[in-house]
Order: C-alpha cells, then sequence, then structure tokens
C-alpha cells in the first residue's frame, strides 16, 4: 500500500484468488487489511471483481444510452420526495450531468415501474449489491466488529442509480460535470465506462484524475467527485436506524467523536441548513461531540425564481424537498417571500398598534367561545402578553365585525394565507400525497391573530412572553417585526434557538395535527417567547384550522413496512380539548397520549 503513487487511488485485485473471498480465510484477513488501508488513507479504492459477467455490464450500457435517449417527460415520470431517489438533471449548476435512481432495485417490480427498458438493472444491481456487502463485511472484520455486520445490513436498503454526463459545448476545453462533495451515505459502489472524468481529493487536498481499468469497480466511503457514464449501487441506512459507533471502536487512542443520530435527519441537516450546504465539514458540524447545538432555523428563499412556486416545475420539486427536510428536521422555518407587498406589511404594523393602544373594554369586545379565538391578555401567568383573534379574517364582514380600524387585515390575511397554502402543497407533493391536498384545503379554515409583547418590568433583565408550547394546529404563518424574543426547542438536544428573523420575512411553524396527518413525519416545533430589552414585540399569524367536522387521517400513502400507523382517526376540537385539559396541559406528548395508536 506504500508504494502507491499519489496521483492514483489504490487497486485491490479481488479476482486472482477466488479462495480469498471466503470470511476466515488467510486470504479474506490480508484483503480486508488492504480494504481498511485504503479507505482509512484514500476513502476509495479501484477493484477487480469477476462477480459481474461481462456480458451483463455490456447490457447495462447499451440499455443506459436507450434510456436516456427516452423523452424527457418520460424520465421525469421517475419521481421520488426523498433527496436523491428520482430524477435529475435540467440543472442549470451542472448542465451536463443526468441521472435516474431506483430504491431497491433489485426488486424487478420497483424496476418496471418506471420503465420496461431496464430489465438489466435488476440482475446488475443485485450483483454489485453483492459486492458492496463484501466490502461492509471486510470493513467490519477488519476493525473486530464483525457480529454487527449482519444486522447492520439488514438495517440498510439500497439505491441504484444511473448516470450519463454530457460532452462540454463545442470550444470549451472542460466543463463542470458534477460538483465536489462527500456521499452522505454508507458505501458506494460505481461501475463506470471508460471515459475519464471522475476525481477524487486527496487527504492532502490535491485532485486525483482517475483512469479505470477495464471493467473494475470503484468502492467509496466519502470525498468529492466528478465523472461521465455509469451507474452504482449506493447502500443507505433505513429511515429508523441510529448510526452509533460499536463499543469495538472506542478505545483510549480512539476517544468517541460521534453522537447517536439518524441518516435522514442527517441528511435533511444537509440540504436544508446553510452549515449543511456550505461547509466541508457538516458530519462534523452536525453530529460530532464537540459541536454545538444549531443557532439557527433553515431559510428557505421563494423569491429568487418565481418560475419555482410553479407546481411540478424542477424548482418546485427542488422548494418540495427543502420544506420538507426543514419541517422534519426542525418543525419550523424562515422564509423570504414577497407575496406580501412591503407596504401592507407596514400597514399592518400600524394598524396593530393603533389596535392595541384602544381601550381594553373595547378589545374584550372580541369575545369568542371557542379556545384561543378571541381576545387574550390580563393573565398572570404572561403579564406581558396580549393578543386579539378574527376567525376567516379574509372575509371582509368578519373583519368589520370587530373594529373598523382593521381593514388592513384582510389583505394581510389573504396574503399569508396564499403563503400557507403554497407550503402546505408543497408538502403534500413531496409525500407523493398531492391528490388529497384540494379536499383538506376545503376542509379548513383559518385565524388571523394580531399579538403584542411589552416590555419587561424595570429591573429585570428578561421576563417570559409566552410559556414554551406546540402549536395544535396544522401549520402557522407568523410575521414579525424586528423585535427578538421568538425561540424555538431542537429536536434532538432541546436547546432554545434564539430566531434573529431577517427583514420582510416570515416564519413557518409545523403544528400537532400535520404530525399527526404525515404519520409522525413531521416535527410540531415546541417555541415560546422572552422578551428582553426596550422594546415591544408586535407579530401576526395566519393559523390553518381543520374545520370541527373534518377527521384527522394518516393517508394511505404514509402508512407502509417502515411506517406503520402512529395516529388513530380524530376530530381536531375534541384534541384542542384534551390539551387543555388537565392531563393535556401536564405533558409534552398529548397528541400520542390522545391519538396514538
Amino acid at each position: 500500500m506504500g508504494s502507491e503513487s499519489p496521483t492514483q487511488i489504490p487497486f485491490i485485485d479481488f479476482c486472482s484468488n477466488p479462495g480469498a473471498l471466503e470470511p476466515g480465510t488467510v486470504g479474506w484477513s490480508l484483503l480486508c487489511q488492504e480494504v481498511r488501508a485504503a479507505l482509512e488513507m484514500y476513502g476509495c479504492f479501484e477493484l477487480a471483481y469477476d462477480g459481474l459477467p461481462v456480458q451483463l455490464r455490456d447490457d447495462m450500457f447499451e440499455a443506459m444510452k436507450r434510456l436516456f435517449d427516452l423523452p424527457l417527460e418520460t424520465k421525469q415520470k421517475n419521481y421520488s420526495s426523498k433527496l436523491y431517489h428520482g430524477y435529475i438533471g435540467q440543472s442549470d449548476v451542472v448542465p451536463l450531468y443526468e441521472s435516474l435512481g431506483v430504491e431497491d432495485a433489485s426488486r424487478l417490480n420497483a424496476a418496471r415501474a418506471f420503465t420496461d427498458l431496464i430489465d438489466t438493472l435488476k440482475s446488475m444491481s443485485e450483483k454489485m449489491w453483492e459486492l458492496e456487502n463484501m466490502v461492509r463485511r471486510m470493513i467490519y472484520d477488519s476493525y473486530g466488529a464483525g457480529k454487527y455486520c449482519e444486522l447492520d445490513v439488514q438495517n440498510s436498503r439500497s439505491i441504484f442509480r444511473v448516470m450519463k454526463y454530457k460532452a462540454p459545448e463545442q470550444g470549451e476545453e472542460s466543463a463542470m460535470g458534477l460538483v465536489a462533495h462527500t456521499d452522505k451515505n454508507l458505501i458506494t459502489v460505481l461501475c463506470p465506462n471508460e471515459v475519464e472524468g471522475l476525481q477524487v481529493q486527496s487527504k492532502a487536498g490535491h485532485w486525483i484524475h482517475l483512469t479505470p481499468r477495464n471493467a473494475s469497480f470503484i468502492v467509496m466511503m466519502g470525498d468529492a467527485f466528478k465523472e461521465r457514464f455509469s451507474f452504482g449501487v449506493f447502500s443507505m441506512p433505513k429511515e429508523e436506524v441510529t448510526i452509533e459507533v460499536p463499543p469495538e471502536l472506542v478505545d483510549r487512542d480512539h476517544p468517541l467523536l460521534f453522537k447517536p443520530f439518524k441518516y435522514m435527519d442527517y441528511v435533511s441537516f444537509y440540504y436544508s441548513t446553510d452549515d449543511g450546504m456550505n461547509k466541508e465539514n457538516a458530519l462534523e458540524i452536525y453530529a460530532g461531540m464537540g459541536s454545538e447545538s444549531p443557532n439557527h432555523i433553515p431559510f428557505i428563499d421563494f423569491c429568487s425564481d418565481p418560475g419555482a412556486l410553479e407546481p411540478g416545475t424542477k424548482g418546485w420539486n427542488h422548494l418540495c424537498r427543502e420544506v420538507r427536510a426543514a419541517c422534519e428536521r426542525y418543525g419550523c422555518f424562515e422564509v423570504a417571500y414577497d407575496g406580501v407587498p412591503v407596504r401592507l406589511r407596514d400597514d399592518m404594523f400600524e394598524a396593530m398598534r393603533r389596535l392595541f393602544d384602544l381601550p381594553l373594554e373595547t378589545k374584550q369586545k372580541n369575545y369568542s367561545s371557542k379556545i384561543y379565538r378571541g381576545y387574550i391578555g390580563q393573565s398572570d401567568v404572561v403579564p406581558l402578553y396580549e393578543s386579539l383573534g378574527v376567525e376567516d379574517a379574509p372575509s371582509l364582514d368578519a373583519v368589520r365585525a370587530f373594529t373598523d380600524l382593521i381593514d388592513t387585515v384582510k389583505s394581510m390575511s389573504e396574503k399569508m394565507g396564499e403563503l400557507e397554502h403554497m407550503v402546505r402543497k408543497m408538502l403534500f407533493d413531496s409525500y407523493g400525497a398531492g391528490k388529497h391536498y384540494e379536499s383538506h384545503v376545503e376542509s379548513s379554515s383559518s385565524l388571523f391573530r394580531v399579538m403584542k409583547y411589552k416590555t419587561p418590568e424595570q429591573g429585570e433583565e428578561s421576563a417570559m412572553g409566552l410559556v414554551a408550547h406546540t402549536d395544535k394546529n396544522m401549520m402557522t404563518v407568523l410575521c414579525p417585526n424586528q423585535v427578538e424574543g421568538l425561540q424555538v426547542q431542537s429536536k434532538e438536544e432541546g436547546d432554545w434557538i434564539h430566531l434573529t428573523p431577517r427583514t420582510d420575512s416570515f416564519l413557518v411553524i409545523i403544528g400537532d395535527t400535520l404530525k399527526a396527518w404525515s404519520n409522525g413525519r413531521l416535527h410540531p416545533v415546541r417555541h415560546r417567547v422572552v422578551m428582553s430589552g426596550v422594546k415591544e414585540r408586535f407579530s401576526c399569524g395566519l393559523f390553518s384550522i381543520p374545520n370541527e367536522e373534518m377527521a384527522i387521517e394518516v393517508p394511505p400513502e404514509l402508512v407502509d413496512k417502515d411506517h406503520p400507523l402512529l395516529f388513530k382517526p380524530f376530530k381536531y376540537m375534541d384534541y384542542v380539548s384534551f390539551a387543555h385539559s388537565e392531563d393535556g396541559m401536564n405533558t409534552e406528548n398529548a397528541l400520542e397520549i390522545y391519538a396514538g395508536v
């Protein structure tokens, strides 16, 4: 291994001694040592392996050429709400790159669901999966952790991807086929054609240009790569599996470096946060023992590409994945959205100040027998908090029934309602449940609330503006002024993240009802308001609420072998009544107690 030139990666021969592929033999142990050394030093290696017939390999490349020649609309039918699982192409960032993925491709039905052209895919993916399992076993055995391998394989799945990289435009000497990255999964096994293009970065930071041998494979544990025509098996943990360091790999010379984490939570962090996308050490930031808890929530820009707000476009699908990742990992996100005019926003905050300056007896006329619908204030528990609600505020009569001061509420609530509907549709589409969206919206209404938080009493550094809670409704869209105070609780560590909203941004918060609807996937974030300083805080919120007769029920698309049913159907107001009862108020998992299966 020490004789390898830094201009190439290790080459390991699995063919010369077939007996060495038998676990427990001397040859096996030697291969285990070679594989481990290559992956520790380079993160990858090239290997000769004859367990895959040459004819099958040739058939696969021929099938790929026919596959990529299909019409774009046919290829785009290979859609998946999961990151990196469906069709990818037509990107301004990497215009030469195009790929298609089939999850668990060794099941022929999964392949046929996309196209009859790729029967070959079943055999190819099975053979490459066998190779991946063999390499994984070697890694485990080399560390004395072989007893974990079988369970690890059972707790993982594969995705098979075919990839095409077009030649640069005429006159261009070279062009980016795929941007530098590390794979987020466990192991990748690549089968490239003989066209160069793949590069890997050495630990010293130099780029190594690979020239694969005829009929060889590339095994990768990470580090960046760029290529041309290839296909690969990507092994990844199942969504419910926790990635955890075996005790055999922790000792005095190797202290524990990573906390346990869920694979999809890490992927969501990578694709939905600045630290994930823009840092080379995303894994260390997310799961490292020395990593700090997140100090911000995802920020998603709805303004930079107006065409991306058109359902069905590739921009829309990208936003759907971003929104879903943020809502599953954080339960909230900040959004830049220009659908609400700045002038209307300013008018709304001015109207709120005038509204809260009205006499107390006038504000108390906004009474409702329904929980959280009318005026709230003068509380011993949260004396700084005061708010007023208008149900179905887009109806002008409902607004005027309260006061003539707030005609602005109608326009503001309409615009924020449009944003809420857009985000809700993104979530439904991301789960492949778009057909339920229209009926879901028709069976819901909205509550528009204006909220004021007074400053702490003189001499107090800070004071509670609103106690920690999860919203019981479906989704909340908040429009805050620039006074800090809102805090959200991180999902894993339970630490409080202090939010500093950007100018003219909005906050989207997931409620308990959408957690139930999504069969536990979406995270209803606990949040609170802690006031400090000398400025009052104002915000207005659009709360989407199921109609009283609507049953909250998990769509069949969100129940499968890996996601058994977690919640029974229930009526929203029945749950709200329970949540505000003594039993509901004294627990943080009221939803599970009330509606859990």
